[in-house]
């Protein structure tokens, strides 16, 4: 007659882990200038315990928690980040960021050298492309608008003969990229 009772509580997780993220600030009207740099910190919570926990930058480049994107890394335009969390019970959730970088006259001073810092541009080709930028921003600040887009016009054919001479070619490319999309919202 005698009788043993065993309790076991089970609980039932049917969704995903609980994704946090946060970013740098944006510093250019709500997207990010070249020039700077973006810190990313995310983190995930579940029930279940999370199993993996795993972020990429435009379907491509692995990130880790806290880590610093060189915007200079970037095209101008959209980018996303995408991060996947799963429990140990397989459950997955997804969460993704997007963001926008938009070069400035000013950030893009700064990228030209931290370039040059970086070997992506000569000494001769660097103080060039700084002075052409500033004279886009003295027009601007003048409200020469087309003057300014002139400019910025004769800084991609500058750079168009310096890629692969004077500038790294990759780094050409993007200086191109930036001072187009910059020549189109002014």
């Amino acid at each position: 007659g005698n009788s043993t009772i065993v309790t076991q509580t089970i609980q039932l997780v049917t969704t995903g882990p609980t994704i946090s993220d946060s970013m740098t600030a944006p510093t250019n009207n709500g997207s990010y200038d070249v020039g700077t740099t973006i810190t990313v910190n995310y983190s995930a919570t579940s029930a279940a315990n999370v199993a993996s926990l795993t972020t990429k930058l435009d379907s491509t480049t692995t990130l880790t928690n806290g880590q610093v994107i060189n915007v200079d890394d970037l095209n101008a335009g959209a980018h996303s980040i995408v991060i996947t969390a799963t429990d140990q019970l397989g459950n997955a959730s997804t969460t993704t960021v997007t963001f926008q970088v938009h070069a400035t006259v000013a950030g893009m001073i700064n990228a030209v050298n931290q370039g040059a810092q970086a070997g992506q541009i000569n000494a001769v080709a660097q103080p060039r492309l700084v002075s052409i930028l500033q004279s886009v921003q003295t027009y601007l600040n003048a409200g020469n608008v087309t003057a300014a887009k002139n400019q910025l016009a004769y800084f991609v054919s500058y750079v168009q003969s310096q890629s692969g001479v004077g500038i790294n070619a990759t780094y050409a490319s993007r200086l191109i990229n930036w001072a187009n999309d910059l020549k189109a919202r002014l």
